[in-house]
């Protein structure tokens, strides 16, 4: 028997399995389009809610002078508080996973043609990400509401980087996680000027005027989102750089670090603003979008 034509078989049945599943998963997706859409669009609003919350408890921070829990955690823990409180993150948990499945199925069966280059793949892999993060946001909606558990951490991002420290190569891991941001960054920043994200949008049956005011809020919300992205990264990278954790910081600790930036207050409270029209351009999404499930 030889042993290379065996393994070359072994690999040959696991790619064809693999294949065949695949096509398995893109036919279940693209006879289930219509709900699935229908849920995409609602977890694009649950995220627009969500980054509402986000922009509000920043400018509330601005006229209170407070620290407040400025990120998708604390706008759960925030929103839980509130009238109907447990009806509307289960609710909201509902859109989360609805956007977290969108992301997956962008990954995976890549309905938008992204395709196999190093572009492609590098942005399917953050849609893979994208979608545990908000899986996991939606499970943070759920203990807020029926285990009424605190899903806000002050320091979660300096306990992340302190175990990242624990590594062998920590500092170096602490460090990708920083670029990794500023990439991010850069990328929205980039398609925020260029207005590419339009090419998504279905906006040829609206007039002239509301075209224009969908560009401006996109760009203006992408451009806020981006610049919170990069302050991550930044801070990260500083934790790396003085092997520090608690230099390290979230979106909460991001935002908050804009009052530091020149400007003070003021690019604060524009950042909290910009972020504001990033939620109203989740809920332009919901709206607009082209989100072909078809083509999966």
């Amino acid at each position: 028997m030889n042993p290379h034509k065996t393994g070359n078989d072994l690999k040959n049945n696991v790619t064809a399995g693999a294949q065949q599943t695949k096509a398995q998963m893109k036919q279940k997706v693209t006879q289930a389009a219509p709900w699935l859409e229908k849920l995409a669009r609602f977890g694009y609003f649950s995220k627009g809610v969500v980054y509402l919350t986000i922009a509000f408890l920043s400018l509330k921070g601005v006229v209170q002078q407070s620290r407040n829990a400025a990120d998708a955690r604390g706008a759960l823990e925030y929103l839980g508080r509130t009238t109907l409180s447990d009806v509307l993150l289960i609710v909201l948990a509902i859109g989360l996973v609805g956007y977290s499945l969108w992301q997956f199925i962008r990954s995976l069966l890549d309905p938008e043609d992204q395709g196999h280059k190093f572009k492609g793949i590098f942005k399917r892999i953050g849609y893979f990400f994208s979608s545990i993060a908000y899986l996991t946001l939606a499970w943070a909606a759920v203990r807020v509401s029926l285990l009424k558990d605190r899903v806000w951490e002050q320091q979660s991002e300096e306990q992340w980087a302190q175990r990242l420290f624990d590594l062998p190569f920590g500092r170096e891991l602490v460090g990708i996680v920083g670029v990794v941001f500023l990439a991010v960054a850069v990328n929205q920043i980039y398609v925020a000027v260029r207005a590419s994200f339009m090419k998504r949008i279905e906006s040829w049956h609206l007039d002239p005027q509301k075209q224009r005011m969908l560009v401006s809020i996109g760009r203006i919300g992408i451009t806020a989102r981006g610049l919170v992205a990069g302050m991550i990264g930044w801070l990260f990278l500083k934790a790396a750089y003085y092997v520090d954790a608690e230099k390290a910081g979230g979106m909460s600790e991001a935002i908050r670090n804009f009052e530091r930036a020149p400007g003070g207050i003021i690019t604060y409270s524009l950042i909290a603003l910009g972020m504001l029209l990033y939620g109203l351009y989740a809920w332009i999404q919901a709206a607009y979008r082209r989100i072909p499930f078809e083509k999966a």
